[in-house]
């Protein structure tokens, strides 16, 4: 008898252990007989980019190699290089997506291009001067910082607000795109009726380092506000300048347009007090849903503004798309801006807007691409 129920039991586990089993790998998927190098962001210096990463590699395990940059990538641009050598030594690589494709990935492209020309290789938010990335890159999608200016001033607008403050410094200023979105906010918050303002802040990596900046743009949003009004709009190009920002918009009944790249991930958990549960890391729908309750809470709905989905995301699960359709044959041109519009919209669940890099002397990058997605009011 003792026999027979230790056989039934053991049968039993069996079972429980075949459907586990099956239940895992139909959570699975496969695309093709080829795998697709994504690098990322270590998680410790970009927990978006590295969870939609590790997403990606938990849906589709036999087609995704996930590696990370170093985490000290600008004095270790050769580890960049050799990790990128490693992914093009496996011949089942057909494609490489970056994002954040930090200082550096040029050099490594242009390694893997020598190596294996044959490889498609898709950068998001690149670094490294457009030019230089562009010659080794397929195709390239980066944030539209200056289309900014018209998509922010029109959701300023929307918002109510009256004017808009800018939060920037010299080594920013200094930036082709900077300089050319200031001049286009110059121009285009004028005509829809709004006042543009610009705030210079101490820079990050100065001697106040992240701490003073942060402190300057916690006080000075408490002031501008006393000085203009509740419906006044604040923005800066600085990432590390969001929470404080957020925090003191919410305390002064402010309008704050968006991080300088859009994401609910960024500034919003530590002003807003959001303790993130650890099976709802890297869930968008949650943390939109969370500043949504809050921003209610406050009185503060349609005052904050973010894109329809988080920029990195969005760029990483764009760019392996596309590189998966390229790879089954579906896409057939390396850059084929109608069927990155494509992809860029379904991944987004909304409209896109798509241009060519411009240049001087109305010459374009003809494989590299400013993206703006559609723009959310949240909690309205």
């Amino acid at each position: 008898m003792l026999k027979k129920l230790l056989r039934g039991l053991v049968m039993l586990a069996a079972v429980v252990v075949l459907i586990t089993c099956n239940s895992q790998a139909s959570d699975a998927a496969s695309l093709g007989d080829f795998k697709i190098g994504i690098m990322s962001s270590s998680i410790s210096q970009g927990e978006e980019t590295y969870r939609a990463a590790t997403a990606l590699l938990a849906k589709y395990p036999d087609n995704v190699v996930h590696v990370t940059y170093p985490d000290q990538f600008t004095t270790e641009q050769e580890q960049t290089i050799a990790t990128m050598i490693s992914l093009a030594a496996d011949p089942k690589i057909k494609a490489i997506v970056t994002c954040e494709s930090v200082v550096g990935t040029a050099a490594a492209f242009a390694r893997v291009k020598e190596l294996r020309p044959d490889i498609l290789l898709v950068a998001g938010q690149a670094t490294d001067d457009p030019l230089v990335v562009s010659s080794v890159m397929d195709v390239g999608i980066c944030t539209d910082m200056p289309g900014f200016a018209n998509q922010l001033s029109q959701a300023a607008k929307d918002m109510g607000a009256a004017r808009i403050i800018y939060f920037t410094f010299p080594r920013h200023i200094a930036r082709v795109t900077t300089a050319q979105q200031i001049a286009l906010f110059q121009k285009v918050a004028p005509q829809k009726g709004l006042e543009f303002i610009m705030v210079t802040t101490p820079d990050p990596l100065s001697d106040a380092g992240l701490a003073g900046t942060q402190q300057f743009v916690l006080e000075d949003v408490s002031r501008q506000v006393a000085k203009y009004g509740k419906d006044t709009a604040f923005y800066s190009t600085n990432i590390g300048q969001s929470e404080p920002i957020i925090k003191s918009v919410l305390k002064e009944k402010a309008i704050y347009l968006t991080p300088p790249e859009p994401s609910p991930f960024t500034g919003f958990p530590g002003a807003l007090g959001i303790a993130i549960p650890e099976d709802k890391r890297g869930n968008v729908e949650y943390m939109m849903e969370q500043i949504a309750k809050i921003l209610k809470e406050n009185d503060m709905a349609g005052r904050m503004g973010l894109w329809r989905v988080p920029a990195l995301t969005f760029f990483i699960n764009s760019g392996f798309q596309y590189a998966a359709e390229f790879c089954q044959g579906k896409i057939t041109e390396r850059s084929d801006e109608v069927a990155l519009k494509r992809v860029l919209e379904e991944n987004s669940g909304g409209e896109v807007q798509i241009r060519k890099y411009p240049l001087e002397d109305s010459k374009f990058l003809e494989n590299y691409y400013f993206v703006l997605a559609e723009y959310k009011q949240l909690g309205k």
